[in-house]
């Protein structure tokens, strides 16, 4: 099966014929990153037709049961390669939340690209995330849900993670989804003036410089993040010249010489799977 035919076959929801091309592809000796990367493709085609009202949540879970089915043989042939460890996560779906599908792809195409993860699982407790951070020193913590009813699961997790000793005045920039849309910028804005009160650090999207890249966002902003740590830089979110007014602060236009030693990246997909990772200086 070919590259467009598996990414459209998963587009369409064809599970016999995504399951059977995966197959036949680690059959006939391909490299796996680039089936997965096909697989990811198809997950893209699904995304892009649940923004568009032709997918409904139903849609997104029999995908997301697809991608699990082809997925294990995949991690399989992908944990027997060698390859450099560039960080460590640890990864989990947040107390009283059962759905695993966002956090499972994300797991799977870090370990294909050099981090190690420390898989938690589902219905993760606060102290769990805590005590795995602690035991395992990780680069960045990720957090998944899907139901709306346990953000405030996911509040307490931070504040337990916080209380381990990273408070919101220790990062020094966020990098948020930020799509340009209203729905989406007034509930990120809402969220983070919550959670940083009245200390909130320079705030900024970068989607304007690289457009918004779907499944591929995170890993992009991410890099961004990284970057932001390195140069001791905030980047500016351009062509913003006016704020919500139910909002208290607005995105810088140029870029920022400050000191950045966390950074909070904030990646929000489609089903409700949002994730907010900090980076640090190590």
């Amino acid at each position: 099966m070919s590259t467009t035919d598996l990414a459209r076959a998963l587009g369409d929801l064809q599970e016999d014929e995504v399951v059977a091309g995966v197959g036949e592809r680690i059959a006939a000796g391909d490299d796996p990153t680039a089936i997965l990367a096909d697989v990811q493709r198809g997950m893209e085609i699904v995304g892009k037709r649940f923004e568009d009202g032709e997918y409904y949540l139903s849609e997104l879970l029999y995908a997301a049961d697809i991608f699990k089915q082809v997925n294990e043989p995949l991690a399989e042939k992908l944990a027997s390669r060698e390859t450099e460890k560039l960080a460590t996560m640890v990864l989990g779906t947040v107390k009283n939340d059962i759905h695993e599908f966002g956090k499972d792809i994300v797991a799977t195409i870090l370990r294909s690209n050099g981090v190690e993860v420390v898989d938690l699982g589902m219905d993760v407790d606060y102290e769990a995330f805590v005590a795995a951070v602690r035991e395992h020193h990780p680069q960045f913590v990720g957090m998944s849900c899907l139901l709306t009813t346990v953000f405030d699961d996911m509040k307490n997790t931070i504040a337990a993670l916080e209380d381990a000793g990273l408070t919101p005045e220790d990062i020094g920039y966020i990098n948020a989804h930020g799509t340009g849309t209203e729905m989406n910028d007034r509930a990120e804005a809402l969220a983070i003036e919550r959670l940083f009160g009245r200390k909130i650090p320079p705030v900024s999207s970068t989607k304007a410089f690289t457009g918004h890249t779907l499944g591929a966002a995170f890993a992009i902003e991410a890099s961004i993040s990284v970057l932001a740590i390195r140069e001791q830089k905030v980047w500016p979110s351009i062509h913003i010249n006016e704020v919500m007014p139910e909002i208290s602060f607005l995105p810088p236009n140029d870029t920022l010489s400050v000191p950045v030693g966390h950074v909070m990246s904030n990646s929000f997909g489609f089903g409700g799977n949002n994730t907010s990772l900090i980076f640090s200086e190590i």
